[in-house]
């Protein structure tokens, strides 16, 4: 019995692992795109100096989707 609960446990902490990667990358992948959604709209603006340090906050971003 004892040999089930630890593995049904175990079982759990692989599934919370997956599910904090994956709310992760959503939290990222969120951030991305609001970050895009900005940079479209400074350069709609012609606010090209805001633009240019959005880009790179977006390149940053991106970064993290590497793995």
């Amino acid at each position: 019995m004892v040999q089930e609960i630890c593995a049904d446990i175990r079982c759990l902490d692989v599934a919370k692992k997956h599910l904090e990667g994956t709310i992760l990358a959503l939290r990222n992948f969120h951030m991305l795109v609001s970050a895009v959604e900005q940079l479209l709209r400074m350069v709609e603006e012609r606010g090209y100096r805001e633009a240019a340090q959005l880009f790179t906050a977006v390149d940053d971003l991106l970064t993290l989707f590497d793995k």
